[in-house]
Order: structure tokens, then C-alpha cells, then sequence
């Protein structure tokens, strides 16, 4: 067996070796650039000094409300809207009370700005000129937004709304400038060099998160127990469906997302069929659309998207995932995680 292809579709909990457990700083994505008094952690690390720590896997619960502050350059923009979302609950629930995330990031009105008044004559020696081929402003446009792998870019309104519904209070700053000296003047780009826009991100609302077991797996047989929380099955009907009862019954307004842990692990194309269903009924499903996520295993459903079919003022007590629509399918299932908003 490939153990990396087999990574891809297996999650696990990020661990924690460190004896400290309080007043925790977090350089998140740091790649090469190591923060002296900071927790630096990346994916991919490079040296021994990195930790390995994927963002889209569950943080460790031993940092719950101990994380004093937390860095990020050129990270976010690397993520889908529903995976960004995920960054920020996490990091939430990591944050001590008024603890702040530092978040730098391109500014998407910025880049359009620059598109809109290109000119191939005026910026011949830009850098996506000279290395990236641009030749128009829908050129520069597109390779500014998905150059290096960069999936959902915001400008100042849209990561304030994203902020809010993580429980933040959003507050611009200079590239260089933190509201804490701590992390201010850690920037790699500027104003003057990229077209980056800096935040602080202040705690301002509690966020808190359920991990519920799957209740009842139905037109499925179960194959064996991969690994702990992850099974694995093969669908036995065109519908298999995997049911979560909630420890309580959630308003909606109070959710920020909901992400199914699990993977079809028989269906590689564009459209692969996932759906969610908020009531027991057809009008209620949603279908989770695949080309939105960067991660196999999280299935993550934002609550503008549960508003849309139910309503703020209603409420959940249990939902349904449906991981695929062929019998003969192999999946693996998991927990459902929620984070929702403490009143």
C-alpha cells in the first residue's frame, strides 16, 4: 500500500509534544520563516524546529482558551471559503478570551483594482508580466488569484463577515503594525511590494464545538476499523445514509459550520455526489460540491447554507450525510464536528 496516497483520504488529531500547554503563540504556515517565542507549525516542515500540524485535521483539545496569540502570512488565501471558516472556529476555540489572530493575506479589491487599470506598456516589467506571462488585465486577474495555489482571496468586507461569524472583531492595520508589538513587524510583504492587507482578529465570542459519533450507519455494511473514529464501509444499496443525533438541540443562528468527516473513496470526478440532509426530507438536503475543498476528508457546510433551507430561527436536534449514491461504493466515516456560537 502507498502510505501518502492513503494519507489522502484518512484524517487524524494534530498532537501536541510540547510541556507547554499555556500562554501558547502560534506561527501558523510559517514555512522558513521561524518566529523566535512562537510554536512554529506547517504541514510541511522543513526543519526539526517545525511542528507537523494539518489545519483541516482536529486541534489538539489541550489548547482550548490557551492560546495567547496567533500569526499567519500567505496562509488563508490557500483555502476554500467553508475550509477558512475552519481555520478561524479552531482558532477560536484555541484563543484565550480577547486572545487575537493576526491574519495577512492579499487584498482582493487591490488586485482588481489592478486588472482594471493594466496596461501591458505600463507594467511590462510587473512580475506577472515578466514571469507569469500576462499579457491582459483578466490575465492578471486570474493568475493573481490562483497563482501558487491560492483558492478564496477577500478584500477588507468579506474577511469582516467571515471574521464575525467566527466570533471576531476585525481591526485593520499596517502590514507591519499589530495591535500587540509582539507581532508587529513580522511581515514578509508590505504595502509597497504586494498587494497584502493586514488584520488582528480579537476574540470577542466564544466558539464551541461538538464532535458527535455517528448514531446509525443504514444501506451500508462496515468493513473493518481503519483507525480510531474512522471506519470504513461499502454502501450495499444506491443510498447509503450516516446519522447524527446532536447531544442537544442547536438554533441556527448559533451554528458557524458543520464539516462531516469521511471519504467516497469510488468517486474521483468533478461533480462526486455528497449530500446533507437537514430535515428528513427532499427540499431540506443540500448537495456539498466537491470542487470547493482542497481536503478529502472534511465535508464542511457553512450556516449561510443551513439558513438558506431552514431559516435562523430554527433548530437542529439531528442531521443526515449521505456520502455517496451507488451501491458498491467504499467510504470512510467519521464524526460530524461542529462549532456554534456561545450566547
Amino acid at each position: 500500500m502507498n502510505a501518502d496516497l492513503a494519507d489522502l483520504f484518512l484524517w487524524d488529531t494534530n498532537s501536541w509534544p510540547l510541556p507547554q500547554i499555556d500562554q501558547v503563540r502560534l506561527n501558523l504556515g510559517c514555512g522558513e520563516q521561524i518566529i523566535d517565542g512562537f510554536v512554529n507549525i506547517d504541514f510541511l516542515p522543513k526543519t526539526k524546529e517545525i511542528l507537523r500540524w494539518g489545519l483541516l485535521n482536529p486541534w489538539p483539545s489541550c489548547l482550548e482558551s490557551n492560546v495567547e496569540m496567533a500569526f499567519s502570512e500567505d496562509l488563508l488565501e490557500h483555502f476554500f471559503y467553508g475550509e477558512q471558516l475552519y481555520i478561524l472556529c479552531s482558532m477560536n476555540v484555541a484563543l484565550k478570551e480577547r486572545g487575537v489572530f493576526r491574519v495577512l493575506t492579499p487584498d482582493l479589491d487591490k488586485l482588481m483594482s489592478y486588472s482594471s487599470g493594466f496596461s501591458l506598456s505600463r507594467n511590462a516589467n510587473d512580475w506577472l508580466v515578466r514571469t507569469m506571462g500576462a499579457r491582459t488585465g483578466g490575465d492578471a486577474l486570474n493568475l493573481g488569484m490562483r497563482f501558487s495555489g491560492h483558492r478564496w482571496l477577500h478584500n477588507a468586507k468579506s474577511l469582516e463577515y467571515m471574521a464575525e461569524l467566527c466570533g471576531y472583531r476585525k481591526v485593520g492595520t499596517t502590514c507591519a503594525e499589530s495591535i500587540l508589538p509582539e507581532m508587529s513587524r513580522l511581515n514578509l510583504r508590505d504595502e509597497t511590494n504586494s498587494m497584502s492587507f493586514a488584520n488582528d482578529l480579537v476574540k470577542e465570542r466564544r466558539i464551541r464545538k461538538w464532535q458527535v459519533k455517528p448514531t446509525r450507519t443504514t444501506n451500508a455494511e462496515l468493513i473493518e476499523e481503519v483507525a480510531p473514529s474512522i471506519q470504513l464501509y461499502h454502501a450495499t444499496n444506491e443510498d447509503p445514509q450516516i446519522m447524527y443525533i446532536l447531544p442537544k438541540e442547536l438554533a441556527v443562528k448559533d451554528i458557524v459550520l458543520m464539516n462531516f468527516r469521511g471519504t467516497n473513496l469510488s468517486q474521483f470526478k468533478e461533480h462526486s455526489f455528497a449530500k446533507v440532509y437537514l430535515r428528513l426530507q427532499e427540499e431540506k438536503s443540500i448537495y456539498l460540491d466537491s470542487t470547493i475543498r482542497s481536503s478529502y476528508t472534511a465535508n464542511i457546510l457553512s450556516v449561510d447554507q443551513v439558513r438558506l433551507k431552514l431559516g435562523a430561527e430554527e433548530a437542529l436536534n439531528m442531521v443526515r450525510f449521505d456520502p455517496g449514491e451507488k451501491a458498491g461504493d467504499y467510504f470512510t466515516v467519521g464524526p460530524l464536528e461542529i462549532f456554534w456560537r456561545e450566547n
